[in-house]
């Protein structure tokens, strides 16, 4: 990578940016063989996939399709609109604007994510594509951030500091010209270099540095600083006096964010708001919060986590709703839409939970599938939780949704004994001659302690945890 922009960026950074002096030295998406700008230089900034959830029983195959989805879309973008960027690349070009050079360069970036997400079907194809867009991407970058634009500079500061994730290359981290690249960019405006010189002084243990960071990217609306400044004050950390009042009020602050950044802040607030200390802080931080204890703003945080995507979150509501919790009615129908949303979207517990509910059914509302339970406990169990392959392995020794195999079941059971669940190290020590490899088609909570049935995780969740 050539040396950074930064140290000449001030003074050129109120210039207008120069046209190309011709067309032939800037990469294309459509050179014959790669520019010497390579994907090494470049990286994805932005996030630009979704996940829509499937119908269950066709959830289990949804991963393959949706990446399929995304090569599609960018194969789409450089055929059929071929002409279309192509017109945007010589706007590009021609203008003196940086701000549409900089809007032309990640709408490059995006669709070489795009590629990515592809299968390795079209492997070669793809990855000679992703270059080149890659590369003119680069191009740009460079071109900008010698100019002084703030964005620019900051992602050149994350490349410097984090290198591709798209390339086979092993990157060299260069820290002093990524910090270099993000003071010159906070000095310019671009709010989100303060909280990446928070984490560099942070990661160094400079925490009294990276708290001021913190603040200055809080003061100027950064909802992940603002949220960092929470946490840290709830607890005391990093030197910090303990202040709850201040805490929650940029605890608040960030759950009140309108957009998809505030899902995280939402949740822990709602945790708060329903005194559930195991599911959000550490148990001395109870006396002082229980006084913000509040059921309708638990559910109403909960909720605004839930619709931003929160996978925890649409789970708790799924648990909510089952049993009838924080003064919710009970509806274990309303439980499974949950259990089912968050299942399909990776959460391994809501995949046992609906495991269970599958294999038991719902009165009046949901027929008993064992088939589709041992399915979704399966998928658990590869997910590597202890728990879904002890349940496994009991599904294996009494026949439910599979044959019965009592060896299957050993084996799963010694996968749940290693990873220290109990449950899983009795069922071992017990007699062959207790587990006949007959089928007996017993369901889970014929075999299975109260507690386990319910299948609701103690383990505190990662979202929750403060600091």
């Amino acid at each position: 990578m050539p040396d950074t922009p930064c140290d000449d960026a001030v003074k050129q950074q109120q210039q207008p940016l120069p046209r190309p002096s011709s067309l032939s030295g800037i990469p294309s998406p459509w050179a014959a063989v790669p520019s010497e700008v390579t994907a090494a230089q470049t990286t994805i900034a932005v996030d630009v996939s979704h996940q829509v959830p499937d119908e269950p029983d066709q959830a289990l195959a949804a991963d393959d399709s949706k990446t399929k989805c995304r090569t599609s879309i960018a194969s789409f973008s450089l055929t059929h609109d071929k002409e279309v960027l192509k017109t945007y690349r010589r706007m590009a070009i021609k203008t003196r604007s940086r701000d549409i050079q900089m809007t032309y360069t990640k709408y490059l970036l995006e669709i070489a994510q795009l590629y990515d997400q592809g299968n390795s079907a079209a492997k070669v194809t793809t990855t000679g594509t992703q270059r080149r867009l890659l590369a003119e991407a680069g191009y740009w970058i460079n071109r900008l951030a010698k100019s002084g634009h703030p964005e620019a500079l900051f992602i050149q500061g994350r490349w410097h500091m984090y290198g591709p994730p798209t390339s086979s290359e092993q990157h060299k981290v260069q820290v002093q010209k990524a910090v270099r690249c993000f003071k010159e960019a906070a000095k310019a405006g671009w709010v989100d270099a303060h909280y990446e010189m928070a984490q560099y002084w942070k990661n160094r243990r400079a925490f009294g540095k990276a708290v001021a960071s913190y603040q200055i990217a809080a003061s100027k609306g950064h909802t992940l600083a603002t949220y960092k400044l929470a946490k840290i004050l709830l607890r005391g950390r990093w030197g910090q006096r303990k202040d709850v009042k201040q805490g929650m009020a940029y605890l608040q602050q960030a759950a009140d964010v309108s957009d998809g950044t505030s899902a995280e802040p939402a949740f822990v607030l709602s945790c708060v708001y329903a005194d559930e200390p195991d599911r959000s802080y550490q148990r001395p931080n109870r006396d002082s919060l229980m006084e913000h204890k509040d059921v309708a703003l638990a559910i109403k945080y909960l909720s605004k986590a839930s619709r931003h995507g929160l996978k925890d979150a649409i789970h708790r509501l799924g648990q909510i709703y089952e049993q009838g919790l924080l003064d919710q009615p009970r509806s274990p129908a309303q439980g499974l839409q949950y259990y089912t949303k968050a299942a399909e979207e990776g959460h391994v517990y809501a995949m046992l939970d609906l495991s269970r509910l599958y294999v038991q059914g719902i009165p009046g509302h949901l027929v008993c599938q064992p088939n589709l339970g041992f399915r979704w406990c399966q998928r658990a169990a590869e997910k590597g939780l202890a728990k879904a392959e002890y349940v496994l392995g009991t599904y294996y020794e009494d026949g439910v949704g599979v044959h019965p195999d009592y060896s299957r079941a050993l084996e799963f059971f010694n996968k749940a004994a290693s990873k220290d669940y109990l449950l899983a190290a009795e069922k071992l020590n017990q007699p062959n001659h207790d587990h006949p490899n007959q089928s007996k088609k017993k369901y889970p909570d014929e075999c299975l302690e109260d507690d386990e049935v319910s299948i609701i995780p103690t383990e505190r969740s990662r979202y929750c945890i403060i600091m």
